[in-house]
């Protein structure tokens, strides 16, 4: 009996030092966030964002010092879906999110505060699969369009299907994780899916084709938006880092920070912009207008 007895308690002590082994270890989540180690600077401004093309600003300036330099601490928190993001943000475990409009505006009808104090291009295309063989939007009868519920993808979804007049409407479908629509498109489970910058030019260099683009007028902006005073005030060296880094990426190119993203998502070493300079803008504070269009477009759901 007493053999039995230590013959169990040996084994509760392997697993307790396995389990603390395992989580002195961990440092991303499954999630792909980064800058989630056991050790967190808890006077860093914790960021939740997508590895998406427009948000390269930040992570030029995060991950090439430059933050640093005008003496503002960060953690990047990467996500493959937008709704992560909206965990990490209104749960608390992220300061500042990059995010569109619609989004927050949907944040702040579920009694969020926030101060959005950046706005950026948020270029997203629609892009069919090529075996589809759609070339237009009103080809898209009784076709699938992959989307994320209450973000800008929703909002150009909803925007397409009242625009176009075809016997048998195209039907969203929700794919949440960018990484897993993009995969579904190129295998065909998807007729079509709103992608942005890099995951669209890498749909469009398979071969898929460009449905609707920014270009003609199916665009909507994203804003930067800080939670609580503490990270507000930190707000002017922040936007300092910020537009160096837009400077950077004006100067230099995309191309010279694209593999920023590649670690980040399965969109390869796609070159975004390829069809077009990308240009990103520095700081500029969102139009009222188009944050209250945004309310009403979740007021209407």
């Amino acid at each position: 009996m007493k053999k039995h007895k230590c013959d169990v308690c040996g084994r509760l002590i392997a697993l307790l030092f396995a389990a603390h082994f395992l989580l002195s270890c961990g440092g991303a989540d499954g999630n792909g966030g980064v800058g989630r180690a056991a050790h967190r600077d808890s006077a860093a401004l914790k960021i939740a964002l997508l590895p998406t093309t427009y948000n390269l600003p930040l992570f030029v300036a995060a991950e090439r010092g430059i933050f640093a330099r005008h003496g503002v601490a960060v953690e990047l928190a990467v996500f493959k879906a937008s709704m992560d993001c909206d965990t990490a943000f209104m749960g608390g475990s992220a300061d500042v999110i990059a995010t569109d409009a619609v989004k927050a505006a949907w944040m702040e009808s579920r009694g969020v505060e926030l101060s959005a104090v950046l706005a950026a291009d948020v270029p997203w295309t629609l892009v069919a699969g090529k075996s589809t063989r759609v070339k237009s939007a009103k080809q898209l009868a009784d076709k699938n369009i992959a989307m994320a519920r209450n973000s800008v993808s929703d909002h150009l979804t909803r925007k397409l299907l009242d625009s176009i007049r075809v016997k048998t409407a195209a039907y969203p479908v929700q794919v949440n994780d960018l990484d897993i629509r993009l995969g579904m498109l190129l295998n065909g489970e998807l007729d079509a899916a709103w992608l942005p910058e890099p995951y669209s030019a890498a749909a469009l260099e398979k071969g898929h084709t460009k449905v609707l683009g920014a270009a003609d007028g199916w665009g909507c902006p994203g804003v930067l938006a800080f939670k609580g005073k503490a990270a507000y005030g930190r707000m002017g060296k922040f936007i300092e880092a910020y537009d160096e880094a837009c400077d950077s990426l004006n100067t230099k190119g995309v191309a010279a920070y694209g593999g920023l993203l590649e670690k980040h998502s399965n969109a390869g070493a796609a070159v975004p912009g390829k069809n077009g300079k990308i240009v990103f803008k520095k700081w500029s504070k969102p139009d009222a207008g188009i944050l209250e269009r945004a309310r009403k477009f979740v007021g209407k759901k």
